[in-house]
């Protein structure tokens, strides 16, 4: 249907497209904003350095909310002041408080909740703590953890596509209703905006031309020169001088026509001209416009794919991790009784196995049966089993010939972020030195060595005074003496070989920097001894260490019948023998370049 000239039904069409395309358009747009305004706060901080947190509990309320994500930046403990926000790991735990003194001398800072009504009842050491908090922002914590998990970040992918999707199908309806618009309307450029909505003149009620009305009324003789208008005089029943009178008056009434169809059409070819011009120029905004908004969405894209891509490889460099600890439990056979009281009757005549030469000394097990047969089987390179109860110490200790290699492989040799526990290469590998050293990493999840730094409290030593450590040859009891937070390049990296006066020194030394107070202690001048140690983050190139006294299974056990839980048994001690080679192979070398 028509009316003055316009398709009513083209009409509404166009005009509903032009809602949808808007509509795309709007809706599109702040999705992205928002996403946008969403990931800024979680995303860039970490890129300049900055530890993110959700507040969890209300101990800091109401400075920080539950539900408040703080930004923490790591700080030299001798720069905190009193009054400053600082987060700390407290027992595997996060936690931020406010600091109400810092002991310089002593190395450690008192804190406390502002919604606490006492301070926390210990101290917290420089090696505790990550940083001092500079900025919280509220009702975030939410959205920051489903943001870091894998979940969210899949959610937020999908939004971004949604959002994008929706404005490429905007402007995709505004073209082509434009479009169409242009091929359907041909008098689109005779008339301006304001007079589009009148009725347009159909050509056959178009005025004549002068020349047309010359040739109507004109009589020319032979030779074609103009001889007057009779014949127009005659039909129109007027005199002569009458009928020269109304011809010469049409003929200036075309003339002026023509004048103005002239001054009309070229007034037409000018707007046209700067229409297209306009339309060109609209155009390009437009495309500009487009490819800035699919740049950004490409950005955005690639940053949340490369996240995610990153939370997936952690995601399966961890469970590869898991996996690989979790199987070695095969090789271990926990000795301890369900209960104490059914627990076997303890070794008698101890001052008997004193007695027997060292070639026949009976050797006895620990709380573990370690198969080391079956794990030198798969690599020679393990040595040893450290074991502490009720703690996430239970690893194969190994050994290189360098501190490189198991910094990133595992016992079976894998690559592994965690890498593995393992001896200074500068010391035996079956603990005959008087100060062996081992190493292991702190891992983010409390694995490895992470809970070292644990050994700063008293009340966790005093729960954990011992460790076990394993060999093939040889069970021994690792009876802690002290811990502290030390620089990598100190005097405790000593690995000494034979005992001497200095080794005295030594011990004397490291027990008086103890965090915690292991009591009375003999610390013999030719015993051997252990160092574990890991990173800390105080200071630059911070380091946790513990000190601990190698004591043989079975010197042990008779002073501590009554901290025996598991079934005391003789055992054979296992001696690794390397397979032979077959003749014409080539020894094998470890790949370094994983």
């Amino acid at each position: 249907m028509k009316i003055n000239g316009t398709d009513t039904k083209k009409s509404s069409g166009a005009k509903g497209g032009k809602i949808l395309s808007a509509f795309c358009s709007v809706i599109g747009t702040i999705g992205l904003v928002v996403i946008i305004l969403l990931c800024l706060p979680v995303t860039i901080p970490g890129f300049i350095g900055y530890n993110i947190y959700n507040v969890e509990t209300g101990s800091m309320e109401p400075t920080m909310p539950v539900g408040s994500i703080c930004y923490v930046k790591g700080i030299a403990g001798t720069d905190i002041k009193q009054g400053d926000i600082i987060a700390f790991n407290a027992e595997g735990m996060t936690v931020t408080h406010r600091v109400i003194s810092n002991d310089t001398s002593a190395m450690e800072v008192k804190t406390k909740g502002d919604a606490n009504e006492a301070e926390d009842p210990m101290p917290v050491r420089y090696g505790e703590i990550i940083g001092r908090v500079v900025l919280h922002l509220p009702y975030l914590g939410k959205f920051f953890v489903f943001f870091t998990g894998l979940q969210g970040k899949l959610y937020l992918f999908g939004v971004l596509a949604g959002c994008v999707v929706l404005m490429l199908v905007g402007s995709t309806i505004r073209d082509r209703i434009k479009k169409a618009s242009e091929e359907s309307d041909p008098y689109d450029d005779d008339y301006d905006d304001d007079q589009k909505e009148q009725p347009r003149k159909s050509p056959e009620k178009s005025s004549y031309g002068y020349s047309d009305v010359k040739k109507a009324i004109a009589r020319y003789d032979e030779n074609g020169d103009f001889i007057g208008v009779p014949t127009v005089s005659a039909m129109l029943g007027l005199s002569e001088s009458e009928g020269a009178g109304d011809a010469k008056n049409n003929i200036a009434k075309a003339e002026k026509a023509e004048t103005e169809k002239a001054k009309t059409e070229k007034a037409k070819t000018e707007k046209a001209k700067t229409e297209k011009a306009k339309s060109e120029r609209a155009s390009g905004g437009m495309s500009r416009k487009k490819g800035l908004i699919i740049t950004l969405s490409i950005v955005l894209g690639v940053v949340l794919l490369g996240a995610l891509g990153m939370n997936l490889a952690d995601a399966l460099i961890k469970k590869g991790e898991r996996d690989a600890y979790d199987d070695i439990n095969e090789f271990v056979k926990d000795n301890s009784e369900p209960a104490k009281e059914e627990k076997p009757a303890p070794v008698e005549e101890p001052a008997a196995i004193e007695e027997e030469p060292e070639e026949d000394v009976v050797r006895l097990n620990g709380p573990l049966d370690i198969d080391f047969e079956e794990l030198m089987s798969i690599n020679p390179d393990v040595c040893g089993w450290i074991y502490c109860p009720e703690t996430v110490i239970n690893y194969p200790i190994l050994k290189d010939n360098n501190n490189d290699y198991y910094l990133h492989h595992n016992y079976k040799g894998d690559y592994t972020a965690s890498g593995s526990i393992f001896i200074e290469c500068l010391n035996r590998d079956d603990f005959a030195d008087c100060n062996t050293i081992i190493y292991g990493h702190h891992m983010a999840d409390g694995s490895m060595f992470a809970s070292l730094s644990k050994w700063f409290k008293q009340d966790y030593y005093e729960a954990h005074p011992i460790m076990y450590v394993f060999t093939p040859t040889q069970n021994y009891v690792l009876q802690l003496f002290s811990a502290y937070t030390t620089a990598a390049t100190s005097d405790s990296y000593w690995a000494a070989q034979t005992p001497c006066q200095e080794m005295t020194d030594y011990t004397a030394k490291v027990a008086s920097q103890s965090e915690f107070d292991p009591g009375e202690i003999d610390l013999p001048d030719d015993g051997h001894y252990v160092m574990l140690s890991t990173c800390a983050y105080s200071f630059q190139d911070a380091r946790s260490v513990l000190h601990g006294l190698l004591v043989p299974m079975e010197e042990w056990i008779p002073e501590h019948e009554d901290e025996v839980d598991w079934e005391v048994k003789e055992y054979e001690p296992y001696i690794y023998e390397a397979p032979e080679a077959v003749e014409g192979d080539a020894p094998k070398e470890k790949d370094t370049n994983d």
